[in-house]
């Protein structure tokens, strides 16, 4: 009976065997398969690993070992045999081998309970590019990778000057992948949002062009920069007090705390309001991006006030400078502009110059 069941599981892990490889060879890997992916399919043992090696032949001789820096393990009879970089069926074939000089048959099986952190590079459009050492959750057969939307969230979140539907994702061993990540947000397809290995990179490419709608959609989805994050901007031209700004969101003249969005008006507010010059129909927005170039957007303030266009009420980024350049003024839009909450404070006493004879 015993011998019965050996024979039925090297059958089992034979075909087993016979399948991954025909599918290996058949199919390329494309990013839905990558999601369906069994972590051990793939998995190339490394240090730190934890995994069991049971002896059907030898019970006594089974026990669960952590993966050294080298890779070697010492095991009962057949003492040293390394496995790194190996995935768990070449780590079984490798082992069985060595036990087949001195045991007729044998009967091993291989498992990875707890897998080592995992190290990820992340570049592009990205707040805080660099490379990072991601733990992966549960124990074997429920392990659990990070996903690609995972990282980038741990890296600080995207930059509005990134394009989304064409992350890249390169890979040590196998095929990398470019990956849609802007479907998986509007759509919810989890095949864009891939599980990661230990080693890969995600490159995050600059836009071509940003419209200031896609911009604030960028800057409002759950993988883009925290908006509770001060932010350092220029702000130039037809304010109060032109300078350097720390913007936060909420409404600055009342609470800089308050909840709100670090936009375009935040800014202006900050420094003072605009003048009655202010031209806040042509209003520029100087962005630089990753890849050393400047993005420059231009945003209708009056397009906002009077339609409520939420997209023109910019939400700042890191680095930005903002321009309101001069126009005539016109007095009743001046009376408007006037009543808004990034205009001048009308009731602050101001310095002026009088010329000519003054009677007391």
């Amino acid at each position: 009976m015993g011998s019965d069941k050996k024979i039925f599981r090297k059958i089992a892990k034979t075909v087993v065997g016979i399948t991954l490889s025909v599918v290996a060879i058949a199919t390329p890997i494309l990013p839905t398969q990558a999601q369906r992916q069994s972590p051990q399919d793939s998995y190339r043992l490394g240090a730190g690993d934890r995994i069991r090696i049971d002896n059907g032949d030898l019970p006594q001789q089974s026990g669960e070992y952590v993966l050294p820096t080298d890779g070697v393990l010492n095991l009962p009879l057949i003492g040293s045999i390394s496995v790194l970089g190996l995935t768990l069926e070449q780590a079984d074939r490798a082992i069985t081998a060595r036990y087949n000089r001195i045991l007729k048959e044998p009967d091993i099986s291989i498992r990875l309970l707890e897998p080592r952190p995992i190290t990820i590079a992340i570049s592009g459009e990205i707040g805080n590019p660099g490379s990072y050492t991601i733990p992966v959750i549960g124990r074997e057969p429920g392990i659990r990778y990070p996903t690609v939307t995972q990282v980038i969230q741990q890296a600080g979140g995207i930059t509005q000057s990134a394009d989304i539907s064409r992350v890249q994702i390169r890979r040590r061993q196998g095929r990398g992948a470019t990956i849609n990540i802007r479907a998986f947000l509007q759509n919810g397809n989890p095949n864009q949002d891939i599980t990661l290995r230990d080693g890969d990179t995600i490159f995050i490419p600059t836009a071509t062009r940003v419209t200031p709608t896609q911009a604030r959609q960028l800057a409002t989805t759950s993988i883009s920069t925290d908006v509770n994050k001060p932010r350092t901007v220029s702000v130039l031209g037809e304010v109060v007090r032109p300078g350097s700004y720390v913007v936060l969101g909420g409404n600055t003249q009342i609470d800089r705390t308050t909840a709100g969005l670090p936009t375009i008006t935040r800014a202006l507010q900050l420094a003072g309001g605009i003048t009655p010059a202010a031209d806040i129909r042509n209003i520029q927005i100087r962005r630089p991006n990753k890849a050393g170039r400047t993005q420059v957007f231009r945003v209708n303030l009056w397009q906002f006030l009077q339609a409520g266009d939420e997209n023109q009420d910019l939400i700042l980024q890191d680095g930005d400078t903002i321009f309101i350049p001069t126009t005539t003024i016109n007095p009743a839009e001046a009376r408007q502009l006037n009543n808004v909450n990034f205009a001048r404070d009308i009731n602050k006493p101001r310095n002026v110059s009088v010329l000519g004879e003054v009677t007391r």
